[in-house]
């Protein structure tokens, strides 16, 4: 056995690959890597992940439009890293799926999906649920060879459990709260989610549906709050250990098709991860007052899907500062276990001509 049998983490992007290498593979380490140059790496042998990549070809076949084995995973994934050239790409390739002659001769596409354009499919959902109706229409024709919503729904979810995170996993352990003061000082027990009576709208919930909102930071929490200056905002601290989330930072660097159970779906992934794109966006672009409720009601019916399917919450880019927001659909769970108090000083503005 020699180093052309053994791979690193770093030739890698994709974050399963570089998961498997952190923690459950047959490892060792060499001094060198002889595809991406990385020197003193966890490694494996390269055989320990063949049947996987034998999983992905399949979702593949030859179409003369398409490009090289290696580069079409390249671009359709990213699945390696920059430090490895397109020729030790290549020589990776062969060693991983060595039954398979024609990796860098023949040319592959993604093989076709009943949804190609999934993100056409939720815009018309949009415009249903603001302007049409919101409770009975999982029947609605979608015009897809009598495809219904239901059909298109269960499909999302599919692709959804590739971008799912288990809390525990999360580089953020501690996680924070923000509230005005007005008079005295909160009581701890009384730094979590509103009572269903005093909960408003918001992206992840409906009016009198409260929910858990959470910052990823101090400064992301009492910026959702938006105080004015002068104000006393109380910042409680919470630490959330479990639950399965939706993480939709950034899907193009977590989410992988060797996440997904059946080779069928792989190619329904690609082409869903546009909509999971759009989807992050929307929950992170700032919305005037006046346009709330209508604009809100997509994500909310989002959020209801995955609490009605086994997600405990959903991690998303916040929309007024550069942390993050974590919300969490149980709002019994989370105790906060600490607080400080902040006097706001200034406003700071970020702004682009309109």
């Amino acid at each position: 056995m020699t180093d052309l049998d053994f791979c690193c983490q770093e030739c890698f992007r994709d974050s399963y690959l570089r998961e498997l290498l952190n923690k459950d593979s047959i490892k060792a380490i060499v001094s060198k890597c002889y595809y991406c140059g990385s020197k003193k790496q966890v490694s494996i042998e390269i055989c320990e992940l063949t049947e996987s990549f034998e999983k992905l070809f399949e979702a593949y076949w030859e179409d003369s439009a398409g490009e090289l084995f290696p580069d079409a995973l390249q671009r359709d994934w990213s699945l390696f890293s920059k430090l490895l050239p397109a020729d030790k790409r290549e020589e990776l390739v062969e060693k991983l799926l060595p039954n398979y002659p024609d990796l860098l001769t023949a040319k592959y596409l993604l093989k076709q999906t009943k949804f190609s354009d999934p993100k056409a499919i939720w815009h018309g959902l949009v415009k249903t649920i603001r302007h049409e109706r919101r409770w009975f229409f999982r029947e609605l024709q979608l015009g897809f060879g009598g495809s219904t919503l239901q059909d298109f729904l269960n499909t999302f979810l599919v692709c959804v459990e590739s971008l799912a995170r288990d809390i525990k996993d999360l580089d953020d352990k501690k996680w924070y709260r923000a509230r005005v003061v007005l008079g005295t000082r909160y009581k701890i027990k009384y730094m979590g989610a509103p009572p269903p009576e005093k909960a408003t709208s918001g992206r992840a919930n409906s009016a009198g549906i409260p929910v858990l909102y959470l910052a990823s930071d101090e400064d992301t929490a009492i910026a959702e709050v938006r105080p004015d200056p002068g104000e006393i905002v109380q910042v409680a601290f919470f630490k959330i250990t479990e639950g399965k989330v939706l993480d939709l930072r950034d899907n193009a660097s977590y989410s992988s098709p060797f996440r997904v159970e059946e080779t069928d779906d792989i190619a329904t992934l690609n082409v869903f991860l546009s909509l999971f794109k759009e989807i992050a966006q929307g929950l992170a672009t700032p919305i005037v007052k006046a346009d709330r409720v209508l604009k809100y009601l997509p994500y909310q019916f989002i959020c209801e899907l995955l609490q009605a399917n086994g997600f405990d919450g959903i991690l998303f880019p916040s929309s007024v500062s550069r942390g993050n927001n974590l919300v969490l659909f149980d709002v019994t769970k989370p105790k906060a276990y600490r607080s400080v108090l902040h006097r706001v000083t200034r406003h700071y503005f970020e702004t682009m001509r309109a």
